[in-house]
């Protein structure tokens, strides 16, 4: 399980994860997950709300 994620980039103050991440996170970690864009925090629920998990499966 992923339990947080830093993403950073060498020219970027805030580097959002691409979709192919964002689909991982979301396979992998919860919605409450952290994730750290360099100065800014947000959580995985807030980049993908909506987004279809596991729980969607029954």
């Amino acid at each position: 399980a992923i339990t947080a994620v830093a993403v950073v980039a060498e020219r970027l103050e805030v580097c959002p994860p691409c979709g192919g991440c964002r689909q991982r996170l979301a396979e992998f970690g919860g919605s409450s997950t952290p994730v750290y864009l360099g100065p800014t925090t947000t959580t995985l629920g807030e980049l993908l709300p909506g987004a279809f998990g596991r729980g969607a499966l029954g």
